[in-house]
């Protein structure tokens, strides 16, 4: 539960769910079958009301009809993208834009050597010419490995900026200051630019270029980091070398400014902030007890509040009030800055490495993505294509029995196994690595007085 006025991370969840869902299922057959589910139970609590039915199995699956929906639409769409239809690329829209030619220079064996002769550009989603080479699944694994990597950086960084808008509503400017704004340097500075660099390298006309070799992106991550101020040509990606020195060299920098900020500035900030406010209550001649500085609610008089009652209010108060607030400026109460610089130690180791190895789980929608493609096609090819070869009786029955296996695996393993397996690491995805950078979950369901509810519970 959310806390009070704090963002509900239901609301972008309710779009990013299915479609990282969707990212690791996309298969435009597979996909049909739970957009064909969501609809059908659209339809049944449209027409027969499940989601008041008394059979809870009804109710749940009413409840859950929009999201299987949306879930199928985005599985249809990221197959559309992969151009994956039950391990089989189609080559509809504008036809595939590569083209066969004879190389007649080749001195070995010559007008004997086939190349790929492009046209074009296939107008959505993988050409489907990729389905008949060898280096398929090298072109799928790279591709989705990135587009992992960038879908995980951009909703990460979504997620920190859904903080800030909790401390621009918490009025909490020091943590702004102090906490979101050296984290997202933090998180451009590497991440950010890995993610400019893939799509650079995308961008690149590798057949007209002049750059010297063509570089690994990993080790142009490194040698950022371990090799500072220093320019190869196993890692140049700029026409201009020096600009890419120059630019890296700076993001590096900010890179290790930003932890020292996250961890330094904002502990003496709430000492200082702590020890301005105890100078002006004693200035007003406030002492720790509050009470005594509100002559209007004398001890039992009306107004005041019983021991059992104030204790809950302060409680009610405290959680409303931002964290630093919480931990921090208690009236009355030591502050200890020993405390606070651990806490504060804590939370940025953890951001940090969090950070790297929230990115590196997001690699899992391209693992998933590979493993369904891979049984999808050794499903398809071990019990169907195998079996037509002839037109004999032993044939034909070898082909009824591997059709039956087909159907088998591919409703046990594909429709039911897979989408579990997908549904659980999209809902860990959200959970761990988006919700943590802004969500505490520690909120107080709203219980609004009702005498029913209160008669219905006796």
């Amino acid at each position: 539960v959310p806390r009070y006025k704090e963002f509900n991370p239901a609301v972008p969840t309710i779009m990013t769910f299915p479609f990282l869902f969707a990212v690791m299922y996309g298969d435009v057959f597979h996909g049909s079958f739970i957009l064909l589910a969501g609809l059908f139970l659209v339809f049944m609590n449209w027409r027969y009301d499940w989601l008041n039915s008394r059979d809870e199995t009804l109710q749940s699956a009413a409840g859950a009809r929009w999201m299987l929906l949306l879930m199928g639409c985005f599985a249809v769409y990221c197959g559309l993208i992969y151009n994956d239809v039950m391990s089989i690329m189609i080559n509809g829209f504008n036809k595939s834009q590569w083209g066969y030619g004879i190389d007649t220079a080749s001195d070995a064996i010559p007008h004997s050597v086939v190349y790929f002769q492009k046209r074009g550009v296939y107008a959505f989603g993988i050409d489907p010419v990729w389905h008949s080479l060898d280096n398929q699944l090298a072109y799928a694994n790279s591709l989705k490995m990135k587009l992992s990597v960038i879908i995980g950086v951009t909703q990460m960084t979504y997620g920190l900026f859904l903080k800030l808008g909790n401390h621009l509503q918490e009025g909490d400017y020091i943590s702004i200051l102090f906490e979101f704004v050296p984290q997202l340097i933090f998180m451009m500075s590497f991440f950010g630019y890995m993610c400019f660099l893939i799509v650079f390298k995308w961008c690149i006309d590798w057949q007209t270029s002049t750059l010297p070799a063509t570089p690994s992106l990993i080790t142009v991550l490194i040698r950022m980091v371990l090799g500072i101020n220093t320019m190869s040509d196993e890692v140049q990606l700029f026409e201009d070398g020096d600009l890419q020195k120059t630019l890296q060299l700076v993001l590096v920098i900010l890179m290790g400014i930003s932890v020292p900020w996250m961890l330094v500035f904002k502990p003496l900030l709430l000492r200082s902030k702590h020890e301005r406010e105890m100078r002006a209550r004693r200035a007003l001649g406030v002492g720790l007890n509050v009470d005594a500085a509100r002559p209007g609610l004398q001890q039992g008089g009306y107004g005041q509040l019983g021991d059992e009652e104030r204790g809950g209010a302060d409680e009610d108060e405290e959680k409303e009030q931002p964290l630093s607030s919480q931990q921090h400026a208690h009236d009355g109460e030591e502050f200890d800055m020993s405390e606070i610089v651990i806490h504060q130690l804590i939370h940025t180791i953890e951001y940090v490495l969090g950070t790297v190895s929230n990115t590196a789980s997001y690699l899992r929608l391209w693992a998933l993505s590979l493993a369904h493609a891979q049984l999808s096609d050794v499903f398809f090819t071990q019990t169907v294509v195998s079996t037509i070869s002839s037109a004999s009786f032993v044939q034909v029955l070898m082909c009824t029995v591997g059709q039956f296996v087909f159907l088998m695996a591919t409703i046990g393993v594909l429709l039911v196994m897979d989408v579990l397996e997908c549904f659980l690491h999209a809902l860990r995805l959200h959970w761990v690595e988006f919700q943590n950078k802004f969500f505490y979950a520690d909120g107080v369901p709203f219980k609004p007085f009702s005498y029913k509810s209160f008669f219905d519970s006796e």
